[in-house]
């Protein structure tokens, strides 16, 4: 921590009072000349109380011509994203664009309709797959116009059809037609562009058990007619193109969903729409096929490598070309390309020597050439997966991108950079959250997608957002360090980025501190506050992925800051990971506690204890019931024995569950009585968190994922007695069922707040509102407080001392975002009851 020290003084004229003071200011707690811009704590900080608030994290900042913040009322903060599949552009009008995202781990993803080009988007479909006779949730995985300007989306069950520009939408395949079936997933669309009736579906193979994975309908999608190929096995088409120039020419390429045919891809051409088909694959790579491109004089092929969280990297296939309709290929990828893993490909109508194609984990590269040279990871996209491209017709300088984290990114100079477009995108799923110790305004989040994810950071409360530069994997956890190092735990995909825990360090730079392979990925990690050097970390079965899936738990330990690991606990469990880790802060390190948890059906959960520092672990039941899963872990500041467990139930899918207390740091625990306290129970909850500053409160947040669904109000609560009663806590933007809540974490700022990790973004609540000049923290700002005010002026570090549980920027009377000599005058006219903050 480094101070500075400078002389401040200043009158108060209704007081008469002239004053000196010797100020040692924290640099880092007292923004300077550099911060100037930032908001001041009014703006960022102060919300309304009693309400949910939305605070992002969006992915990047908000319009400087946005209205000026309240302190009151609901406000979204900062703009979101998600997992964009699919992206398109109305062929009648060039200012309707329509984006798909497929969220996962129990979260809808949803249609976006945008009227200005991509610049701005409106969720106009979410929820469930309408008219879905088995309540699908709806996913996007294509969309695709027809020349008429009609707009077709590809779905878990059938395919959705809009006429009006992607204002509303229908399910064009009802469940009663046998040919398809229901519950079926459609993975790609494609339109006759002579005749929009005539219309084709690329089908999922559901695991190995359906063969017919190809469809053509003739009339509009009333009625549909199998044109699947003689393929070497059951396997999913993922791509359908037709010859623009004679639509009976047709290509499509498959790829196995299934651990039947693990790794099979092929390519098959039908010069007679379908009635014969020839295999182009011979002379191609092996691995899946993801996806085609075809503009009347070349077919164009790309595929990604078999994804490592379905079973072992396969080989990856980069871009081919063949001009004799697929029986010869030519490699258009080169040496300069950082990955072959190719999810996307997209040529200019206009310019067929200009390709884009959209990577796992390295954005876009650029041809302007044919292919014969290449501009990898172009500017704006590096670091992303790009899984949908849409070069506009008529404009090829307007490229719209679909991404892994950002959502939408758009280009208007023709692929050379690109800028994120996702004004109004807001399914992105937080698994994580947490706030500095040292600045309570610096905030991270672990954001998840279907194929990766992204760490987003905010220096301001959450107004602005920032995406971290570190690999586009999965992470299940960010934490910050006593020192305020950020660390974040992934789980892969080991194509992308390498797994293991990650730490931000002062330049902003990510490295890599160990742990790569982890079965099952780490879940879990904790930092001593008096060894700077000794950190564990925990993991398991990680449900989100089922990357390299495990039926071990294990806790490992680090005494050198992470730079080795030692193994201190395994043991078989079934599917469970390592939830929480808390040392009991007594001072020693020697007591630790560990939860360990699971969504599976037949899991048992545990809760682990060690009075070593780390080095032996063994159960700690007493009190606990058999079938509980524990997830939630937070510890009392009153007294370091004291610790709230939450229980998510047996499963997480009965009316079981409930949190559990315990005064002897572990060693035995009984229930609160939440369950019966909490109405709706979708088993319990799967967060606890004590109120640092009032070790009375305790919060806590259920799954509300889980059938039967929570009703609305039920899931999050808070608890005024120490657990003894709870009541409802959710009044406000909280999200309702089927969305999932993760992760609780406190933010001890001018005004106090909870914040909420969910699976459509960031949520917090302001818990205590700020009194500006309140400098004890009393309640009221009054003479007390004087010699609080002169003591945060004149020594900084002796009054967060004498004051642990105060802001010092409470202090800031002028607004300006610092506490000095000229907020000595405003801090007396309120004195006065002259005009205060």
């Amino acid at each position: 921590m480094r101070f500075v020290s400078v002389i401040v003084a200043g009158c108060s004229a209704s007081l008469g009072l002239c004053v000196g003071h010797t100020v040692s200011a924290d640099d880092r707690a007292f923004p300077g000349p550099t911060s100037q811009n930032l908001p001041t704590w009014n703006e960022a900080v102060i919300l309304s109380h009693g309400v949910w608030l939305p605070i992002g994290p969006g992915l990047y900042t908000d319009s400087p011509d946005d209205p000026p913040r309240e302190s009151t009322g609901w406000r979204p903060v900062g703009l979101f994203g998600g997992d964009v599949r699919a992206v398109a552009v109305s062929p009648t009008n060039a200012n309707i664009a329509l984006a798909g995202t497929a969220a996962f781990f129990g979260t809808t993803g949803a249609v976006y309709r945008s009227a200005d080009s991509g610049l701005t988007w409106s969720p106009v479909l979410s929820g469930n797959v309408p008219g879905s006779a088995v309540g699908a949730v709806l996913q996007v995985f294509d969309i695709e116009f027809a020349p008429n300007g009609t707009a077709y989306a590809a779905t878990p069950d059938g395919i959705l059809e809009s006429t009006d520009a992607g204002l509303s939408w229908d399910r064009l395949i009802p469940p009663a037609v046998p040919q398809i079936g229901a519950g079926v997933v459609v993975w790609d669309v494609a339109i006759d562009p002579t005749n929009p009736a005539t219309i084709w579906i690329g089908l999922w193979d559901q695991f190995g058990l359906n063969s017919r994975t190809l469809w053509r309908s003739d009339d509009g999608g009333i009625s549909w007619v199998d044109r699947t190929p003689p393929l070497s096995g059951t396997i999913s088409c993922h791509e359908i193109v037709l010859d623009p120039t004679n639509t009976s020419r047709v290509f499509a390429c498959f790829t196995a969903d299934n651990f039947v045919h693990l790794g099979l891809g092929e390519v098959w051409f039908s010069p007679d729409g379908g009635t014969t088909w020839f295999d182009r694959t011979s002379n191609l790579p092996d691995g899946p096929k993801r996806d085609l491109h075809y503009d009347g004089n070349r077919i164009l092929v790309a595929g990604d490598g078999l994804d490592d969280h379905i079973g072992p990297l396969l080989e990856a296939i980069g871009l081919y070309e063949s001009t004799d309709d697929g029986q010869t290929w030519t490699a258009l990828h080169d040496a300069s390309w950082p990955t072959l893993r190719v999810l996307e490909i997209d040529v200019d109508p206009a310019d067929p020597d200009r390709i884009l194609v959209g990577t796992r984990g390295h954005g876009v590269h650029r041809s302007i050439d044919g292919g014969a040279t290449w501009q990898t990871s172009v500017d704006g996209t590096v670091g992303s997966s790009i899984s949908a491209l849409h070069v506009a017709a008529g404009n090829g300088n307007r490229i719209l991108a679909g991404a892994v984290g950002p959502g939408a990114l758009l280009s208007e100079d023709a692929g050379l950079s690109f800028d994120i477009a996702a004004q109004g995108m807001d399914i992105v799923l937080v698994r994580s959250v947490a706030v500095n110790p040292l600045d309570s305004t610096q905030i991270a989040a672990a954001i998840s997608y279907q194929t990766g994810g992204v760490i987003a950071s905010s220096v301001n409360s959450g107004l602005d957002w920032a995406i971290e530069p570190i690999a586009n994997t999965s992470f299940s956890k960010v934490a910050f360090a006593p020192d305020g190092l950020l660390y974040a735990l992934s789980v892969g995909p080991l194509s992308v980025g390498t797994d293991g825990i990650y730490r931000r360090e002062q330049n902003g730079t990510w490295t890599h501190v160990g742990l790569e392979g982890v079965p099952g990925g780490l879940t879990a990690i904790r930092f001593s506050n008096n060894d700077p050097n000794l950190i564990l970390a925990g993991g398991g079965f990680e449900l989100a992925l089922g990357v390299n899936e495990t039926d071990a738990v294990t806790i490992w330990r680090s005494t050198n800051g992470g730079a080795t690991w030692t193994r201190e606990f395994e043991e078989s469990r079934f599917r469970e990971t390592i939830t929480r880790i808390e040392f009991v802060e007594d001072g020693t390190d020697n007591v630790v506690l560990a939860t360990a948890g699971s969504l599976q059906p037949g899991a048992l959960g545990a809760m682990l204890r060690s009075v070593d520092g780390g080095r032996t672990w063994a159960e700690s039941r007493t009190g606990l019931p058999l079938n509980m899963q524990a997830f939630g872990l937070s510890a009392s500041t009153a007294d370091p024995q004291i610790f709230y467990l939450a229980d998510l139930g047996s499963d997480g899918f009965g009316p079981e569950g409930s949190i559990y207390k315990s005064v002897d740091a572990g060693q035995s625990w009984f229930d609160t009585g939440f369950g019966a306290a909490a109405p709706g129970s979708d088993g319990g909850a799967i967060d606890v968190l004590c109120d640092p500053v009032d070790p009375n409160v305790i919060y806590a947040i259920k799954l509300a994922n889980i059938p039967p669904f929570p009703p609305p109000g039920t899931a999050a609560w808070i608890s005024d007695d120490a657990g003894a009663s709870y009541r409802s806590f959710s009044e406000g933007a909280i999200p309702a069922p089927p969305v999932f809540l993760f992760e609780l974490a406190f933010a001890d700022g001018a005004s106090d707040q909870v914040l909420c990790a969910t699976g459509a973004g960031l949520r917090a609540r302001t818990v205590r509102e700020a009194i500006p000049g309140d400098l004890n923290c009393d309640g009221a700002f009054n003479g007390g407080d004087i010699d609080p005010f002169f003591l945060a002026l004149g020594d900084p570090a002796a009054y967060a001392l004498a004051f642990p549980s105060c802001n010092i920027l409470l202090g800031d009377m002028n607004g300006d975002g610092r506490v000095n000599g000229a907020d000595i005058d405003p801090f007396f006219d309120c004195l006065a009851g002259g005009p205060c903050p």
